[in-house]
């Protein structure tokens, strides 16, 4: 697949070329770094809240933002213009994966198209863990929640244990804070207004999801 997309970038002319391989090559590293991460972390015995976002940006979100990045230079956009989307597409990749970490326990499984919990009976250290385990009154409790024997049980126990923390709410104010920067993008974009609202609309889109 990367050396097809080579092949579609060989008519542009090497300016632009060099500038689109340039952003593409990057984002294709910093998914492989993203990637190491996460295996990473499932042999760490802590992580913290700035290494899970930067995963989470790595792994996902430069994917949305090199894309239009790239959308952008072949549109012979302005430095600005390009760097502003590819922020654009960060902080909606950001919001978007931590929608998916909320979903992923208090979602609905039918909507969600997945067994709700998953990452919790996986021991996942994901926004909703490292924010309950750095909120939590006992180490040793907190970790002997994700032991629990009972699948179903563990599952339920735990949700418990991200309402009690306020883990929940943490993740949707900063769902909520990644959304807000990617629209304060919006503002700067070189459109007319009715392009402007199709990037809101897909901003908003991409997650408010059915829970």
């Amino acid at each position: 697949m990367m050396i097809q997309a080579y092949e579609l970038f060989e008519p542009y002319d090497k300016r632009t070329f060099k500038a689109i391989i340039s952003v593409f090559n990057s984002v294709a590293r910093y998914v492989c770094e993203g990637q190491q991460m996460d295996m990473d972390f499932e042999s760490m015995d802590s992580v913290s809240m700035e290494q899970y976002i930067r995963m989470i940006e790595l792994k996902t979100a430069v994917l949305l933002g090199g894309a239009l990045a790239i959308g952008a230079i072949i549109g012979s956009g302005e430095k600005k213009d390009v760097d502003n989307l590819y922020e654009y597409g960060r902080c909606i990749g950001i919001a978007y994966q931590l929608t998916d970490d909320y979903l992923d326990t208090f979602g609905c499984e039918k909507t969600f198209g997945k067994r709700i919990g998953g990452d919790i009976l996986e021991g996942k250290k994901t926004f909703l863990y490292i924010y309950a385990r750095e909120h939590s009154d006992d180490a040793d409790s907190f970790e002997k929640t994700f032991a629990i024997a009972d699948e179903q049980k563990r599952i339920e126990t735990v949700r418990s244990l991200y309402h009690y923390t306020g883990a929940d709410k943490a993740i949707e104010k900063a769902i909520n804070e990644y959304t807000e920067k990617a629209l304060s993008c919006v503002e700067e974009m070189p459109f007319s207004e009715k392009m402007k609202e199709q990037y809101r609309r897909l901003a908003k889109t991409l997650v408010n999801r059915k829970a």
